[in-house]
């Protein structure tokens, strides 16, 4: 029986990209972090980590030595750190994420709250792993609100990641 497998090549290229970007100052990340609905985190350092794949679409399998499944309905948000209670907030540019309303209608908004002013890039990506949208923002130190019109995409879930200096976040959300 062939096993199906929903990759998110683009998301997991972009996502190894930002892990091996390292400048001359700044040392790469080196966990995925996955917060749950609950908050609760799983720390998933990257040395480990084979493989990160879909076997259905409503599954998301991390391969670090064991399978570990988590539901998507049960994933906040996935981003890289050094590790879920010490990132330094002098190498992370982004404080804290948020995307309302839940579940997304025509538009969205996604509040950051930043450390320093700086060119960013906030993307939308389908469940497959294309990018739909991409936009270049100029995040100011404190609080951002960006207004994001989704009428064009269709019913379902996806991923809001957000760039800024080394700092990478990860949202996911539920388009009705």
């Amino acid at each position: 029986m062939k096993t199906k497998h929903y990759y998110l090549s683009g998301l997991l290229l972009v996502v190894l990209i930002s892990v091996v970007t390292v400048s001359s100052s700044l040392q790469a990340q080196t966990s995925l972090i996955i917060q749950g609905t609950n908050n609760s985190l799983a720390d998933y350092p990257l040395q480990n980590i084979k493989k990160v794949f879909f076997p259905t679409s409503s599954i998301l399998q991390v391969d670090n030595g064991s399978a570990v499944q988590v539901q998507l309905s049960s994933i906040k948000k996935m981003y890289f750190a050094n590790s879920p209670t010490t990132v330094n907030p002098v190498l992370s540019n982004i404080i804290k994420t948020r995307l309302y309303p839940v579940p997304v209608q025509d538009q969205f908004t996604v509040e950051v709250e930043a450390s320093n002013t700086e060119a960013s890039y906030l993307e939308i990506i389908d469940l497959v792993g294309h990018t739909v949208s991409n936009q270049k923002v100029i995040m100011n130190t404190g609080k951002n609100s960006i207004i994001i019109n989704s009428e064009a995409l269709r019913s379902g879930f996806y991923f809001c990641k957000i760039s800024s200096g080394n700092s990478t976040e990860i949202i996911k959300f539920n388009k009705k």
